[in-house]
């Protein structure tokens, strides 16, 4: 018995099968990819408040200029943290979805090599039987 992603030898649907996984998989790549879009416009929302607080610090500064100093000083850490976890985050996503796609692409270029393989042969197959076959006809005709 075959596993249940292949079918019987020789048989399309197995690379069919294959190619129809190869397809969801990009589509859900593709669906990540716009998961984590809305989520870096969400940090970057985030971003944009701190950045708006920072400017609300530099106003009380002219009021309070050491408490002020203190304040940013601790708002700029926030915005470099989240900065800094928002691309590290980015660039290891954005890794893991290449490493994963150019799995993808090994798997369809083997799918591809296969079925063009598979095409071959059975040409090869119905030339080799069709020039005996015609020669037992004229023989026999």
């Amino acid at each position: 018995m075959y596993p249940s992603w292949r079918r019987e030898p020789g048989g399309a649907a197995g690379i069919d099968d294959r190619v129809s996984r190869l397809v969801e998989s990009l589509g859900e790549a593709e669906s990540i990819v716009t998961e984590l879009q809305a989520e870096l416009r969400a940090r970057h929302a985030a971003v944009d408040r701190l950045r708006a607080e920072e400017e609300q610090s530099r106003q009380l500064a002219a009021l309070r200029a050491e408490e002020a100093k203190a304040v940013k000083g601790v708002i700029d850490a926030a915005i470099t943290s989240a900065h800094a976890s928002l691309q590290q985050s980015m660039l290891k996503e954005q890794s893991e979805l290449r490493a994963r796609l150019k799995l993808l692409q090994k798997d369809l270029e083997q799918a591809q090599r296969k079925s063009r393989k598979e095409q071959m042969l059975f040409f090869l197959a119905g030339a080799l039987l069709s020039i005996p076959i015609g020669l037992l006809v004229n023989a026999f005709s």
